[in-house]
């Protein structure tokens, strides 16, 4: 065999080599991008979603309003904030909305993060596989107090999601008198009181009890 001969087939060698270093990461590469953009679409799909809760966000705290849905026995509008109680198992539709400045409402393990814009509206669909605590943040710089905008989702069992909603249209009813509830609101009463104008409102409408007469 002569030299010229073995440098062609020597050089066919590592072409055909370096063809297959190319294709199958190729391969590897489009196999992996087909599941992905098939996840991405299925957490971003919303029409079967079984429950709504309207999240709107704010400097610097998460306001959740569940409006009526008998099927989970929300009979009445429910406003809470602090943590986003769920039923696990279920498809939730959050339609975020922001009162003051962009945010971003990010909880890693129900689904990627969408931003809560004043005057829009944006759909995020969440589920919790199982019962627990699942933790998030904005991710969008929203103020000085930024690092304090965390948010937190509480999945319940069904029966225990029942439960919560029960205790939630329960009349309020006083703590006893001479009690540490009835100190603590009687502390929190004040502090409110002693907020400008502006901020007293925003106090009140976030939690109407802090307002009312002792």
């Amino acid at each position: 065999m002569t030299k010229g001969n073995q440098f062609r087939i020597s050089r066919t060698a590592t072409l055909r080599w370096k063809s297959r270093l190319t294709i199958i990461p190729a391969l590897i590469l489009t196999v992996v991008g087909v599941f992905t953009f098939r996840t991405v679409f299925d957490l971003a799909k919303t029409s079967d979603t079984e429950m709504i809760i309207n999240v709107t966000g704010q400097q610097w705290w998460w306001e959740y309003d569940y409006p009526v849905q008998n099927e989970y026995g929300i009979t009445q509008p429910i406003i809470t904030s602090g943590q986003l109680v769920i039923p696990a198992g279920t498809k939730v539709l959050l339609r975020q909305t922001s009162r003051d400045v962009i945010h971003s409402y990010w909880i890693p393990a129900l689904n990627g993060k969408r931003d809560a814009v004043p005057g829009r509206v944006h759909l995020n669909r969440i589920e919790a596989d199982k019962p627990g605590i699942y933790a998030g943040q904005c991710t969008e710089f929203c103020g000085l107090s930024h690092a304090n905008m965390r948010m937190e989702a509480v999945a319940l069992s069904k029966a225990d999601f029942a439960k919560w909603v029960a205790n939630q249209l329960k009349p309020y009813a006083s703590p006893a008198e001479n009690t540490i509830g009835q100190r603590r609101r009687n502390s929190v009463y004040e502090s409110v009181h002693s907020l400008p104008p502006s901020e007293r409102h925003e106090a009140c409408r976030w939690n109407s009890r802090n307002c009312s007469p002792r």
